[in-house]
């Protein structure tokens, strides 16, 4: 277990010093409006700190704590499951557009993972696509991709 969180702090934590790198050659700002390399700046930052937190957890992990116990092969496939939806999400957004896909994804999900009532995951969901498309629409004046649909 601790190689793989080590390997996977590294992939990440170089991953975030290269989109650092390639977002900080994008132009500046202007008027008090962020360029387009402020989020990504921002994202891999956090990636960035998301990854040495897990290094120094890693390193504090006692001997016992390193077994991976009460992983199962249901475990495996619940994870190889989410990956491939999150793969048919990035094929299916640029036909059916950034708005339908991404409330179905997050409803599925949030079904998925808690036991909340249907109407909850779908009041959920609505109000966090609301608020992206708010704030980069709106906001930044940022055109979200629509598809087909919205």
């Amino acid at each position: 277990m601790k190689k793989g969180n080590m390997t996977l702090a590294g992939v990440f934590s170089l991953l975030a010093i290269l989109v650092i790198i390639q977002s900080s050659f994008y132009p500046k700002g202007q008027d008090g409006i962020p360029g387009p390399g402020f989020f990504p700046i921002i994202i891999a930052v956090l990636m960035l700190a998301a990854s040495i937190s897990l290094i120094i957890t890693t390193l504090r992990m006692l001997p016992e704590e390193d077994v991976p116990l009460g992983l199962s092969s249901l475990d495996n496939k619940r994870a190889y499951a989410a990956m491939g939806i999150m793969v048919l999400y990035v094929i299916v957004m640029p036909v059916l557009g950034f708005c339908v896909t991404s409330f179905l994804l997050l409803f599925g999900m949030i079904k998925w993972l808690s036991d909340y009532k249907y109407i909850v995951c779908c009041g959920a969901s609505a109000g966090v696509i609301g608020m992206i498309y708010v704030v980069f629409s709106v906001v930044l004046h940022v055109s979200l991709s629509f598809g087909l649909l919205f």
